[in-house]
C-alpha cells in the first residue's frame, strides 16, 4: 500500500495486524499476540508484536520488535519464555504465579 499518508491524520497510525495463539498450560491459560506492521508515518514498515489477552495489553517490556512478522514474534516469544501470564500482563485478574 502506497501513499497512505496522504489519506490519514497526522496524527493517526494505520497497521495491519496478525495474530497468533499461544495456548500455555495449566492456569497460565492463553494469551493473544498482535503483531502490528506500520503502514504509515515514520515508523513505517516497522513491526511490533505485542500479547494481550483481548482485554489487556502487555507491559512494554515484552513487547516484540524487528524487520518482519516472524521477526518481531520471536523477539516476544523470547521475552515471554518462562514468564507467567500475570506477570506478562498487568491485570488483577490475571494470577501472577507460575
Amino acid at each position: 500500500m502506497e501513499n497512505l499518508d496522504a489519506l490519514l491524520g497526522t496524527d493517526e497510525i494505520l497497521s495491519r495486524v496478525t495474530e497468533f495463539e499461544l495456548t500455555r498450560g495449566g492456569r497460565n491459560g492463553q494469551l493473544i499476540i498482535s503483531v502490528h506492521e506500520v503502514l504509515n508515518g515514520p515508523n513505517k514498515n516497522k513491526f511490533y508484536a505485542v500479547p494481550n489477552d483481548l482485554i489487556h495489553f502487555a507491559n512494554e517490556q515484552y513487547t516484540g520488535r524487528g524487520g518482519s512478522v516472524e521477526d518481531a514474534l520471536k523477539d516476544c516469544l523470547a521475552k515471554i519464555k518462562g514468564i507467567a501470564t500475570g506477570e506478562i500482563i498487568d491485570s488483577p485478574e490475571i494470577e501472577k504465579g507460575p
